[in-house]
């Protein structure tokens, strides 16, 4: 995330003097609206991600499971599965895959809270 900060941060100014001067007042109202309405919904996905990913749920996951095994059998079938679940490389690629989709969806939802804020000045000093 610190890598990426000043791209972020330049793309955000440069859209918000670009957006600011052009757009009139009606529409940089409705754009700072929908801006801001997206940046949190970003937001809230990405703290949602990073929860889950922080295993706040597992000690809920592990009872659901319980309850699972106590109400309804494995059939033997399944017993000797073809692929292996636990498999390390499946395993690291998911975790890096979830990790940089938690850093982008709160990286986006600061850039683009940012560009509302941004907006909000511009619009006021117009």
């Amino acid at each position: 995330m610190k890598k990426r900060f000043p791209y972020w941060s330049a793309i955000t100014i440069l859209g918000c003097l670009g957006v600011g001067v052009t757009a009139s007042s009606a529409t940089l109202l409705t754009v700072i609206n929908q801006s801001f309405l997206f940046s949190l919904f970003l937001l809230i996905a990405g703290g949602l991600a990073a929860v889950v990913r922080s295993g706040f749920f597992s000690v809920f996951a592990a009872g659901f499971r319980q309850l699972k095994q106590m109400f309804f059998r494995k059939p033997r079938v399944l017993g000797e599965d073809l692929y292996q679940t636990d498999d390390p490389s499946f395993q690291s690629k998911k975790e890096t895959f979830f990790q940089r989709g938690t850093s982008l969806l709160i990286e986006a939802g600061l850039s683009l809270a940012l560009f509302s804020i941004g907006l909000t000045i511009t619009y006021y000093l117009k």
